[in-house]
């Protein structure tokens, strides 16, 4: 094989490399924004999760002391409250 053809060879060969190197690239960067996008959902749902979860924790504690201040009129009042079924 001479200097010229090897040359050739090599040229071709490194186009065909740059090529390859380019689509996997391209399809590696696809994946990354896939990626990106399924994370930014996840972190929605957890926010949206932890937003709830403050929001029922908020609306027990209220119930709660409804419930207490129900309990200290009726005592107060000396009125007797239904039993829970």
């Amino acid at each position: 094989m001479s200097d010229d053809q090897f040359t050739k060879l090599f040229k071709y060969m490194e186009k065909r490399f740059d090529e390859v190197t380019a689509h996997f690239d391209a399809r590696l960067d696809r994946q990354d924004a896939r990626i990106d996008s399924i994370l930014g959902a996840l972190d929605t749902l957890a926010k949206d999760h932890e937003v709830e979860e403050h929001e029922r924790l908020a609306m027990s504690h209220q119930l709660d002391r409804h419930e207490r201040w129900i309990n200290q009129l009726a005592a107060d009042t000396r009125t007797e409250l239904a039993a829970d079924s």
